[in-house]
């Protein structure tokens, strides 16, 4: 495996840890809301239960879909390339717009997307995952 995709691979562990992380603070925000406490926590306390639920489920979908990408990085398929650029601009764009919303944080979520689509689109990674099979 070449440098680069074992760079990949590394990155998406990372992006999946961080949205595992998240989305398991967001579904015990939600179920607060849902029991009836405020939330002190600035970007959080207009949300409903029913839309902090929804955005916990979707940060645990993307940390599941990056963890399942970077565990079958070894085996090299073409699929998998294309998946972890396409999941990549998805973490990259959510980190822009999270940054222009005035999460600062988020720039860590758009550097890793970025570092991730450059290092799936080298050469070398292009030619790891499209290696003949036998």
């Amino acid at each position: 495996m070449p440098g680069s995709v074992k760079i990949a691979r590394i990155v998406l562990y990372v992006v999946g840890a961080f949205n595992l992380l998240s989305g398991a603070l967001v579904m015990i925000s939600a179920q607060a809301v849902a029991s009836g406490d405020t939330l002190d926590a600035p970007g959080l306390e207009d949300y409903t239960a029913g839309a902090l639920y929804t955005l916990g489920l979707l940060a645990l979908l993307l940390a599941t879909t990056a963890l399942t990408l970077a565990s079958r990085m070894p085996r090299g398929r073409r699929g998998l390339r294309i998946g972890a650029i396409t999941l990549g601009a998805l973490v990259t764009v959510i980190g822009i717009i999270n940054v222009l919303t005035g999460q600062v944080t988020a720039l860590a979520d758009a550097t890793l997307g970025a570092l991730l689509i450059a290092n799936c689109c080298k050469q070398d990674a292009k030619a790891y995952f499209e290696r003949p099979r036998h």
